[in-house]
């Protein structure tokens, strides 16, 4: 990896799910949003979760990248913990950013030019659910994926 690395280490307890994963950057360096979005897709290929790899790959991405873009998680050595969830309808991922930031996450409207700021909007548009909860400083972010071929409840 060139600018960051995937620490398999439990940073809570399992929840009928996989411990969390802390990405984070190499001493002094900041995390590599792309190499933890192809880690994490190869991790859900490899377990053949059922959902849409290109979804989860976009949502991954849109999620760490406002994670290191507006908290401590983007600062030299920061990081974040992902945990992925599975369910029987669902897959569940949460990324929770080394705390520091000055907003909560919202939707922003965003006008056709603007280059940033649909993030959350397309997370909102793929993922089945999302939200986010706060503790301490930190602030975790989650979406669920429906799984292919799940009963979707009505």
């Amino acid at each position: 990896m060139t600018g960051g690395f995937l620490v398999p280490r439990p940073v809570g307890g399992p929840d009928g799910g996989y411990p969390a994963l802390r990405l984070a950057g190499g001493t002094g360096e900041p995390l590599d949003i792309g190499e933890a979005r192809r880690a994490l897709r190869g991790v859900a290929e490899a377990h053949a979760w059922g959902v849409d790899l290109d979804d989860l790959e976009l949502l991954v991405s849109e999620v760490l990248t406002n994670a290191v873009r507006y908290t401590a998680s983007g600062r030299r050595g920061g990081g974040v913990d992902v945990r992925i969830l599975v369910r029987d309808e669902c897959l569940r991922v949460e990324v929770t950013d080394d705390g520091g930031a000055r907003t909560i996450p919202h939707l922003v409207e965003s006008s056709d030019w603007q280059e940033s700021g649909r993030g959350l909007l397309m997370v909102a548009v793929l993922a089945a659910d999302w939200g986010w909860t706060a503790e301490r400083s930190r602030t975790t972010v989650w979406f669920e994926l429906h799984r292919k071929g799940a009963e979707r409840g009505v």
